[in-house]
């Protein structure tokens, strides 16, 4: 079988037929097996077509057995016996690490295109080193900037290890965002406090000019008092001078701090709509809450909230001008088609203590495939899809289905 073809049984295994429909076949698939962390990253249409070992089919097994969010457990790397279990299912058998530790030297692929580019990574933060940060939740550690010289210059990961005086155990899982749409590998530590975090598509640095992105952090159930910071120890690019290897995110120390809770729900609204009308249609509704106590007072920020389309419809081909609007004001920048989901990004949009403000989704309809019409049945598939942080401290919100 080939890897699609594989892609394609896990997740009918999973799912059954709910991710068909996709170009090429198994392109919706591999998005839910990546959202579910049971691939690390996305195939080229090359390797999708490549023949599978036993080893990787065997691993897609074990991952799609436990349908964990996080690959596998990272004690089990410890032990030789469970050593498999640790590669990168798109691994070869022997596979060549794409990320050369301590070095930051890239990974030597004909297949990549050549730069004579030089990249810079730098960083900053809005929180002082020594700050305290939730010991549950999402944390942005670092503000990154990507800087290219004379050529433009590809990126295709980053290699991080964990350092501080808090337990490894305690990190979730780690990766990169863009206006809070999440743009890598959900990455698990490994037992010597590294990870490997891969974008989902290579980010394109142009000549002279750079591209940020967020360094997210998520914690789990750490004790209060546990120090965690990061330090890159390669950058996989096809530069050929790299500044910025042993960069180090501050130092934050956990504590039992609990962060604003936003309430999600989804207000019914179905509607049919004629031949004839296809301008500003409302294609759904929904409702946050800023459940922030009265003597709390405290404001939220609106990043991005991704929307999955359970109907025939093609939203990425037949509908146009999508946005999310309240009160007749639109209140959306950009949205990021990926197969049948949309990250519907938000312009910098203030959900103030204690308001409870009504949404709607708007979309213009450009073209309709079926001769009995197309279906948009748009949800939020996970809590994390609605990415909303607090002002005051730029902490993840905790969001609730209300």
């Amino acid at each position: 079988m080939t890897r699609g073809e594989v892609l394609t049984v896990m997740s009918r295994m999973l799912y059954g037929n709910e991710h068909n429909g996709g170009t090429p076949f198994w392109a919706n698939h591999e998005q839910a097996l990546f959202d579910a962390g049971i691939v690390n990253m996305r195939h080229p249409q090359a390797n999708a077509n490549g023949s599978t070992t036993r080893i990787v089919l065997a691993l897609m097994l074990y991952r799609t057995s436990n349908m964990i969010d996080d690959i596998v457990d990272p004690e089990l790397c410890e032990d030789p016996a469970f050593a498999i279990l640790c590669e990168d299912p798109t691994d070869p058998v022997d596979p060549v690490d794409p990320i050369t530790p301590n070095t930051g030297t890239n990974y030597d692929d004909t297949n990549r295109p050549v730069s004579n580019g030089a990249l810079t990574l730098s960083a900053t933060s809005k929180l002082a080193n020594g700050s305290s940060i939730p010991n549950n939740g999402v944390v942005t550690f670092a503000n990154m900037t990507l800087t290219a010289q004379s050529d433009d210059v590809m990126v295709y990961g980053i290699k991080v290890m964990r350092g501080g005086l808090g337990q490894r155990s305690e990190i979730k899982r780690v990766f990169f965002e863009v206006d809070g749409r999440r743009i890598s590998s959900y990455s698990a530590l490994n037992p010597d406090n590294t990870a490997e975090i891969t974008f989902s598509q290579p980010i394109v640095v142009k000549a002279n000019g750079s591209a940020m992105m967020d360094f997210v952090v998520e914690i789990e159930s750490a004790n209060a008092g546990g120090e965690h910071m990061f330090e890159v120890l390669a950058i996989d690019t096809n530069a050929t001078s790299i500044v910025g290897v042993g960069l180090k995110t501050n130092t934050y120390r956990t504590t039992t701090y609990q962060t604003i809770k936003v309430g999600f729900e989804g207000l019914s609204t179905d509607a049919a709509y004629s031949a004839g009308e296809t301008t500003n249609l409302k294609f759904g509704q929904f409702k946050l809450t800023n459940q922030s106590a009265a003597n709390e007072d405290k404001d939220v920020m609106v990043k991005t909230i991704v929307f999955r389309n359970d109907g025939d419809g093609d939203a990425m081909r037949n509908l146009t001008n999508i946005k999310v609007v309240q009160n007749g004001k639109v209140v959306s920048k950009e949205v990021v088609h990926d197969g049948k989901s949309m990250s519907v990004i938000f312009d910098n949009y203030l959900l103030k203590a204690n308001q409870t403000p009504v949404f709607e989704l708007v979309a213009d309809v450009a073209y309709v495939d079926n001769t009995d019409g197309d279906t948009y049945n748009f949800r939020i598939q996970r809590t994390q899809d609605v990415v909303a942080t607090e002002v005051a401290t730029d902490f993840r919100s905790t969001i609730e289905f209300l």
